[in-house]
């Protein structure tokens, strides 16, 4: 018993550790409205942190608005590149798809909502136009 608890703390502990490093915290200004999962976010300079598979966006200068999704992991980008969020668009809309952070090299994607997969289909191709936003 004593040794399955050790073993239990020890792995506790790594993991949190990965979570840690795994945290982005970056602002970005996006200058058009979007939508992150189900929620439209207007035009706006943003704080987005992610932690343990929640992104969290919050507008910081116009209508003070925020939303949370769940993520997947993403392979890290080269330590070279800057932080960045990427947005699909089709047409006039805009969703947010892929946040990347420099300085943990943590790298996340919001899966894709029923109105992009219709988008998709709609548009009958597989790849959309990708638009990408530097970030802070």
């Amino acid at each position: 018993m004593y040794r399955f608890a050790l073993t239990a703390g020890i792995l506790a502990a790594v993991g949190c550790l990965s979570l840690h490093a795994q945290t982005i915290r970056v602002t970005a200004t996006i200058p058009f409205e979007f939508q992150l999962g189900p929620y439209t976010m207007p035009a706006c300079e943003y704080s987005v942190t992610h932690s343990e598979r929640v992104l969290a966006l919050r507008c910081e200068t116009g209508p003070h608005k925020s939303a949370m999704v769940f993520t997947n992991a993403a392979n890290p980008e080269p330590a070279s590149v800057t932080s960045k969020l990427v947005f699909n668009r089709y047409g006039n809309e805009y969703f947010l798809a892929k946040v990347w952070s420099n300085p943990t090299r943590a790298a996340v994607v919001i899966p894709s909502t029923k109105r992009e997969r219709e988008l998709i289909a709609a548009a009958r191709r597989a790849t959309p136009a990708a638009l990408t936003i530097a970030a802070k």
